[in-house]
């Protein structure tokens, strides 16, 4: 939650109204960005989530998964005033991050990135879910600001210590104007 306000403040800023929520798990952005927003679509891979998904401030809630495009559910759409990858890149194959946020580049006015650096997790059991532990919820990839500040126009840059875990926000321009 330590970024919750800046999320609030950079969707007030940029006057975002139409948003895309990549791992929209149980709703955190969708609750946060409640009459802010005008919409909020996203995509969820884990079922148990979306089981118990309470759809506060979503349209729409899609089942999809990162090894399908996401292209399809996106363009159906149309175009995002902004996309949000909050705690997911670390849970996608390291080959596949930069295919989703060039996506989102073409796609969206900005992307929003929240993620640890070099945050070991496992599967994890989700006690408010089920008690089965969840493959989804294991880190298998991370990206370094480095990585980003390359290849993207970022707008806004934090990292704080969450714990022991530096985490990073990131801001990126996109293309849609």
């Amino acid at each position: 939650d330590y970024y919750n306000e800046n999320v609030k403040n950079i969707v007030r800023k940029h006057n975002i109204k139409k948003v895309f929520d990549v791992g929209c798990g149980a709703g955190k952005y969708g609750k946060i960005l409640e009459g802010l927003v005008n919409i909020i679509d996203g995509c969820e891979p884990e079922r148990a989530y979306l089981d118990k998904l309470k759809p506060t401030g979503y349209r729409n809630i899609y089942n999809e998964y990162f090894d399908v495009p996401i292209l399809d559910k996106i363009e159906k759409e149309g175009r995002y005033d902004l996309v949000i990858f909050g705690d997911i890149l670390e849970h996608v194959p390291h080959s596949k991050i930069f295919d989703l946020l060039d996506l989102s580049f073409y796609l969206s006015k900005y992307t929003l990135i929240l993620t640890p650096l070099d945050c070991p997790q496992g599967a994890v059991v989700l006690p408010n879910i089920d008690n089965n532990p969840k493959p989804t919820e294991r880190h298998i990839s991370f990206i370094r600001p480095v990585d980003i500040f390359q290849k993207y126009e970022v707008l806004e840059y934090h990292k704080n210590i969450i714990g022991e875990i530096p985490f990073c926000l990131y801001l990126l321009k996109g293309c849609v104007r």
